[in-house]
């Protein structure tokens, strides 16, 4: 199947989404930064999705050819980038007091009451759950991705074609019983840091991993749709999501370890949706090869967004009189984590590309 375009400028867009999550303190009052504050929690439920969607295949196939190249390219990024993490922390904390006083000040330290002084033992909750905050926090995400790859895969062996849509059925019922219930805040809400988050949002993203195989296991027929129906699917995208986000129907406050709830199933599926039907095929070529070459890196900015930051407000944006955690700062640290993404990329071998695509 044909590369699709949408999605491409869907990552991008997520992608910042999560460089702000981390790095952008959004002024209250207006709505369009109400709706960019919102929008960051969709960035992990749109990327699992998407992620499940377009690998089904591979899943009902039973593919194990594409398993065993598909670890490697998770395991690398999420070893090799908390080593250069640590590395970070201990010379800055070791060697500069301008590090030390920035990075206190930023809000993703002081939100946890995190101490700066490295210890030997973050690397290994790091390795083990995808979780310090005096690391790679963000890399949680990888955890559970290779966890609910490696379960789907076996279920998949397990069930047949048949039972399989009754299979990803029970995985949404589950997930959100145990999000709605407490139950997944009564099992994992009084861990350490380190692994609760982990844990905890094994349930939500079990439920956008199994949306995201239901789709695919209709991706073919979606993709030979005719123009107006996808013209008309994209708007419905739109609508779901606004819908959803502007009249609260599915909202009510639950005890959460993040990603609870129902309407961000919804409302993903709905943005989804939109990038997924937008014709930008019918652009240029070459806007088509800038969004492509803007998202080839995401998965890299993903994972370097967070350390650069650091670097950042503590030594380059001072001098360019950039403000703290403000829109400019996180655009910065966008094209920043890109540009770096783009130079490691450039160093020949297999291992720099699976660090950075």
């Amino acid at each position: 199947m044909r590369k699709n375009i949408g999605f491409d400028l869907l990552r991008v867009w997520l992608s910042f989404e999560v460089v702000a999550d981390h790095y952008w303190i959004v002024p209250t009052g207006g709505a369009v930064g109400a709706f960019f504050q919102s929008m960051k929690a969709y960035a992990v439920p749109c990327f699992m999705m998407l992620s499940f969607y377009l690998t089904e295949r591979h899943y009902a196939d039973g593919d194990a050819d594409w398993l065993k190249r598909r670890y490697p390219r998770l395991l690398v990024p999420f070893l090799v980038w908390p080593l250069l993490y640590a590395a970070v922390l201990f010379l800055g904390v070791r060697y500069s007091p301008t590090f030390v006083d920035s990075c206190q000040a930023l809000t993703t330290f002081t939100y946890w009451k995190t101490s700066l002084d490295p210890h030997w033992t973050d690397l290994l909750w790091q390795w083990t759950f995808g979780s310090s905050p005096r690391n790679a926090m963000q890399l949680w995400f990888h955890v559970d991705l290779m966890v609910l790859t490696a379960a789907v895969f076996g279920l998949y062996r397990l069930f047949s074609a048949r039972l399989r849509p009754y299979v990803l059925a029970v995985m949404v019922a589950a997930g959100l019983t145990a999000q709605y219930t407490g139950f997944a805040v009564w099992l994992f809400g009084d861990l350490p840091f380190e692994c609760k988050w982990t844990l905890g949002r094994l349930f939500p993203t079990m439920v956008f991993a199994a949306v995201g195989l239901s789709f695919g296991m209709i991706r073919g027929r979606i993709s030979s749709l005719s123009s107006g129906t996808r013209c008309f699917l994209s708007l419905g995208g739109l609508w779901l999501l606004l819908f959803v986000f502007y009249s609260k129907c599915m909202t009510r406050g639950l005890p959460s370890l993040g990603y609870f709830g129902i309407h961000l199933v919804f409302t993903s599926i709905g943005i989804l949706a939109f990038f997924h039907f937008l014709p930008l095929e019918r652009l240029g070529g070459f806007v088509v090869r800038a969004i492509s070459l803007a998202a080839r890196y995401c998965m890299g900015i993903y994972c370097c967004h967070y350390a650069l930051g650091w670097l950042l407000y503590a030594y380059v944006f001072p001098h360019l009189g950039v403000g703290r955690e403000t829109l400019a700062s996180n655009l910065l640290i966008w094209a920043a984590s890109w540009f770096l993404c783009w130079l490691l990329s450039l160093v020949p071998g297999r291992f720099t590309k699976d660090l950075v695509q």
